[in-house]
This record gives structure tokens, sequence and C-alpha cells, in this order.
């Protein structure tokens, strides 16, 4: 509720703060709490457990547990950036044309220095996620982080529409 509320302050430009880094926090603590729920779970089963790993206790130690927490951390973060960038870059030339608030409209080049900034962010989330360990789904999180980020990024750029889910 604190971030939200920064993250209004910032859009109605009470503060100077980095809308994306509010939201990347946001994401971060969402994947952080997550995680700690699955951890402490008594009612994982161990087929639920299976699909993390083979090995019902999927993190040798609580060493591991937080390596875990912080990469997942640092994805979420990035993502969280890469979603407030995205959607900025979406809405830029509608809320120039309606006067409204975009953290890019000030910028002289803003749209480069919002493709360079979801480059960096989806290289962390690559990074981050890259090495955790989980075998179901790792197939799935490299398509999306290595294909759907970039493919998505690369359409807002070009001005066209994303699809509709």
């Amino acid at each position: 509720r604190e971030k939200l509320s920064q993250l209004e302050a910032i859009e109605k430009g009470l503060t100077i703060h980095d809308p994306t880094d509010c939201f990347g926090d946001i994401l971060a603590r969402l994947f952080k709490d997550g995680f700690d729920m699955l951890v402490a779970s008594e009612v994982v089963s161990k087929c639920d457990r299976v699909t993390v790993s083979n090995d019902p206790r999927w993190y040798e130690s609580e060493q591991d547990a937080d390596l875990y927490k912080t990469l997942l951390g640092d994805a979420g973060h990035a993502l969280g950036r890469w979603v407030y960038l995205i959607d900025a870059l979406d809405d830029l030339e509608r809320d120039l044309a309606k006067n409204n608030w975009n953290p890019l409209s000030k910028l002289e080049n803003g749209r480069e220095v919002a493709e360079k900034r979801l480059i960096e962010a989806e290289e962390t989330v690559d990074r981050n996620l890259a090495l955790l360990t989980y075998e179901r789904y790792g197939g799935l999180v490299y398509n999306i982080v290595t294909i759907g980020l970039p493919a998505t990024r690369s359409r807002v750029m070009l001005g066209e529409p994303l699809p509709n889910i």
C-alpha cells in the first residue's frame, strides 16, 4: 500500500522518485513473499515439490533459500520496472496528445531511453532467473524472458498494437 501511494505521488508530480523503481519494488516484494510462502507452507504436497525439483527439499540450506529469494527479488524488481516502462512507452503518444502525465514525456529522447532501460531490465530478469534451479517450467520461463519480452518491446517501439489478452 505504501509503494502504491508513493507511485501515485510520483505520477501527480509530488516527488522526483523514479516510478519504475517504485513499481519494481512492488513486484520484488511479491516475488519474495511468494517464495517465503512456498518455503513455509506445510501444505505443499510431494507432487508439488517435484514440480520445483526432484528433491523434496529443493534448496540445501538457509543460505540457498536466501540466494533464491535474492534472485527472485532482483528479477521481480527488474520485471516491475520493465512492465511500468513498456506501459509508459505504449501510452506515450496518447498521453502527449491528451496532455496526460507520462514519465517519458519530459525527456527529449524518451523513446531511446526507454528502449535502453527495457533491454537492461530484460537482461537482469534473464540473468537472475537463469541462476535458479527449476525443472518443470524452465522452458516456459526461458521463452517468456528471452523471446516474449523482447518481442513485446520491439512491437511497442514500432508502434504496433499489442494483442488483447
